[in-house]
């Protein structure tokens, strides 16, 4: 699961964990088809295949579900690392569901077995998942402090990977505050420290969808649409349709400020179906900025005119939607 994780090879990963799964849960049906427990080794060998299996997994609504079950075996092991993760990775999964106090409570269960084993990785995980939340929440100074409490670990543990995250999620409270120059500073840093720690890849598409936003609410609208362009390629390339949806709300919010309402509606539509394609929902900071794009949109075409738009946009293919954004002219 690692391998095809690290190198992006989502789907065969997927098709070889599914076929895994199977095979294990057959031979366990069959071994304890007299009503026997399993055995320790056995529940650790399929909780680590959900575990896996769960983190590949595109469907948030799936991958939650992996997660969980994984969760209850490593409880019935009472192993906290392994427990720790496993709880982070099925707070990431309930949170793109919107269930974000189930995601806290799960962030929060993981920190505390985190602080137990005294695991630096671990802690520093489950702050800064804590830290988005209260982003989301609309509770930026918390999330600054979590995050940066995160930051510091990582910088100890010298891990620049880890350390540009943390710095990404500083730069997300900065933003709320409205601190534009702060966060900007950091994002930029985050793509140093990417293309040092990782040359092969292209950027940070985190990274530049945060810069699209610094620059669309300073005013910057030519600068915001080709970071939120970055962005949307290279989550193309991870196949990770949820973050290709994200890009695109950023565009329908330039198109709309720039007066292409249709185009709005095109991306609009484009990005519903995404999301709805992986169970994911538009986070709670996001989505009044959202909304009122949408809104504008829908009064200056007409309810109906509107609905056509938002119905072509939906009916995109993935490449087709890449083509549209990247040929759409702002003029800006």
């Amino acid at each position: 699961g690692r391998y095809w994780h690290l190198w992006k090879h989502g789907q065969e990963g997927r098709d070889w964990l599914a076929k895994a799964l199977r095979l294990v849960e057959t031979e366990m049906q069959a071994a304890h088809a007299d009503g026997s427990t399993w055995e320790p080794e056995e529940i650790k060998l399929h909780a680590q295949l959900l575990f896996r299996a769960g983190v590949l997994e595109t469907s948030s609504a799936a991958s939650a579900r992996l997660l969980a079950q994984s969760v209850q075996h490593y409880r019935t092991l009472q192993d906290q690392r392994a427990l720790a993760r496993c709880l982070q990775e099925l707070a990431l999964a309930v949170s793109d569901l919107g269930e974000s106090e189930q995601a806290k409570a799960y962030f929060t269960e993981g920190l505390a077995y985190a602080r137990r084993i005294n695991d630096p990785w671990c802690l520093a995980r489950s702050l800064i998942g804590l830290a988005g939340l209260h982003l989301e929440a609309a509770n930026p100074q918390l999330g600054v402090q979590l995050a940066e409490e995160a930051l510091a670990i990582y910088r100890q543990q010298q891990d620049g990977h880890s350390t540009a995250s943390a710095m990404t999620v500083v730069a997300c409270g900065h933003l709320a505050l409205g601190r534009y120059q702060q966060a900007a500073a950091l994002l930029e840093e985050v793509l140093v420290l990417r293309r040092i720690f990782n040359p092969e890849r292209k950027g940070s598409p985190w990274a530049s969808r945060l810069l699209g936003l610094v620059e669309q609410m300073q005013g910057n609208y030519g600068r915001a649409v080709e970071y939120y362009r970055r962005s949307l390629l290279l989550r193309q390339e991870e196949q990770q349709i949820a973050g290709m949806a994200w890009a695109l709300e950023g565009l329908v919010e330039v198109m709309v400020i720039l007066g292409q309402p249709v185009r709005a509606a095109h991306l609009g539509g484009a990005a519903e179906r995404l999301r709805q394609q992986v169970g994911s929902v538009i986070t709670a900071d996001d989505l009044p900025r959202y909304e009122q794009a949408i809104h504008q949109a829908c009064e200056e075409l007409g309810e109906v005119r509107f609905q056509v738009a938002w119905a072509t946009g939906a009916a995109l293919t993935v490449d087709q939607i890449i083509t549209y954004a990247l040929a759409d002219p702002t003029n800006a």
